[in-house]
């Protein structure tokens, strides 16, 4: 491995740079095509301003109240936001004919509500009792939350923890009070965790619904919707949610949470297959295709962070491997199991986490390093892979 300079940084000039560029001029190439993710893309971009710092000092009071305008101009007479304005029949009222093509979005809703936040907005203008109603329609008879309603009434998508995160959280920001004012009226809280909990995997982490792989992503999702529901009470965790009654998670159920999050750390920043030679060994049946794209190799093969490579027996060549201290070691964090680091599982992953109380266990210089030195962009954000386009 090459050498590693001793104090990354984030390069805050050329952030803001990249980010005001998203947010008033053209997006990337690789995102003009997404014209239906409108609002989520505003809200990565409005954000990554904010977290910067710099979005009341680049932008005018009358740019992000024409922003919020926009936002509003999104919202369902039903309840809820539209992911874009693609869908909107104007000033035509929705009518059951019509209501199938232009229905609200779970994601666009939240999205919408938290750009709303982030500019500073009061949220006075948003349908709040209307849209909790919406979201409760959207509960399916096993707890968990679908993506939107059908022209005919019925849930579309779900079984999905990532919209049952959606659904508590946009609860939570709606309503005010307890646990019991913000969730009881809308939705059946105890059903809703009850899935969650049962999408815990046999290897500790939490998958998108019961029976399916354990991904850092929807573990994520299920920490954070348990912690909304105040159904964290283990490891002696303070949450600012109080305790609720009833089924919660047990303090056998963070262990193995922790555990299998702690795992996701690794150094590995590249498949195995293409530093391996095994290149076409099962690539199709083994990996996703969003797991792939253009990455870096190590040099010297693949340092470890105090453990061994998740790589097949006998495939392991300990000659090559660098064992180096952990001062010295890049390493990010993957969303499952074999996998290399990707830039967005230090999220994911570190995110739960937190919320679990755990923070602490993350070697936390290894993974600035990997962000840092890796997959920070020379023109502002940062890629999915080493070597990849920012958002890849």
């Amino acid at each position: 491995m090459g050498p590693i300079s001793s104090s990354p940084s984030l390069n805050v000039a050329t952030q803001v740079r990249f980010w005001l560029r998203c947010l008033k001029t053209f997006l990337p190439n690789a995102y003009t095509e997404q014209e239906a993710s409108r609002i989520p893309l505003a809200f990565f971009t409005l954000s990554a301003l904010d977290v910067l710092n710099s979005l009341d000092t680049h932008t005018t009071p009358a740019e992000r109240a024409e922003w919020a305008d926009f936002l509003y101009s999104c919202q369902h007479p039903g309840g809820g936001f539209r992911a874009f304005t693609g869908s909107k029949y104007g000033d035509r009222p929705t009518t059951a004919e019509n209501a199938r093509w232009d229905p609200a979005n779970i994601a666009g809703t939240y999205f919408a509500i938290v750009s709303l936040i982030i500019l500073g907005d009061d949220l006075k203008r948003v349908q709040r009792q209307k849209t909790l109603e919406w979201i409760g329609r959207l509960q399916h008879p096993d707890g968990s939350f679908g993506e939107l309603l059908a022209g005919n009434g019925s849930v579309d998508g779900g079984q999905d923890v990532r919209f049952c995160f959606l659904a508590a959280l946009i609860c939570r920001i709606l309503d005010s009070g307890d646990v019991q004012d913000a969730f009881g009226p809308y939705i059946d809280q105890e059903d809703l965790a009850k899935f969650v909990l049962t999408s815990k995997a046999y290897d500790g982490g939490m998958a998108r619904k019961p029976y399916c792989e354990s991904h850092a992503g929807w573990t994520y999702c299920g920490v954070s919707t348990l912690s909304l529901l105040g159904k964290l009470p283990l490891l002696n965790i303070e949450s600012k949610y109080p305790k609720s009654a009833g089924i919660v998670a047990s303090r056998d159920d963070a262990e193995d949470l922790i555990h299998w999050l702690v795992w996701r750390q690794t150094s590995m920043l590249s498949d195995y297959r293409g530093f391996y030679g095994l290149e076409d060994i099962d690539s199709e049946s083994d990996l996703e295709d969003e797991e792939v794209g253009s990455s870096a190799r190590t040099e010297s093969g693949f340092t470890v962070l105090g453990s061994k490579p998740a790589l097949p027996p006998e495939t392991l060549d300990f000659e090559s491997l660098s064992l180096t201290s952990s001062a010295d070691i890049l390493a990010g964090f993957n969303g499952r199991c074999n996998k290399p680091a990707d830039t967005c599982y230090s999220f994911w992953a570190g995110s739960a986490l937190a919320i679990l109380g755990r923070s602490s266990l993350i070697n936390i210089t290894a993974n600035r390093r990997y962000l840092l030195e890796k997959t920070q962009h020379p023109i502002g954000g940062f890629g999915k892979f080493p070597g990849d386009l920012p958002g890849g």
